[in-house]
């Protein structure tokens, strides 16, 4: 819901909401991709036999399918709008209520 009040505002500052190109389908490497994250080179030698890749053609779909996971810096940008607005909104109500209390300005008064 929030997200459709700030996705216009980081628009019109220039906040682009494009992705990264999306990595070809090859059921092979996705499985292997879900299966473990992080890309070995004994892995890639034998996916490249498996599959018919080369080990350069590998790393490479490997690098885009990483990088398809990652958020765009509008959804970035929106969430952090969400934490400032929380955080500050949650700040202030904090010291309105907390105004009136003498310790709140005098620490001293609880004494040693």
């Amino acid at each position: 819901m929030f997200i459709y009040w700030i996705s216009p505002i980081g628009k019109s500052i220039g906040i682009k909401s494009t992705r990264s190109k999306r990595a070809a389908p090859n059921p092979i490497l996705e499985a292997a991709y879900n299966q473990n994250n992080r890309l070995r080179h004994k892995a890639v030698i034998g996916l490249a036999k498996q599959i018919d890749l080369t080990e350069r053609q590998i790393e490479r779909w490997w690098r885009l399918r990483r990088a398809q996971d990652k958020p765009s810096t509008l959804v970035k940008f929106c969430e952090n709008s969400w934490r400032l607005l929380y955080y500050t909104y949650s700040f202030v109500y904090g010291v309105i209520v907390l105004w009136d209390k003498p310790w709140f300005w005098d620490v001293k008064i609880f004494g040693h």
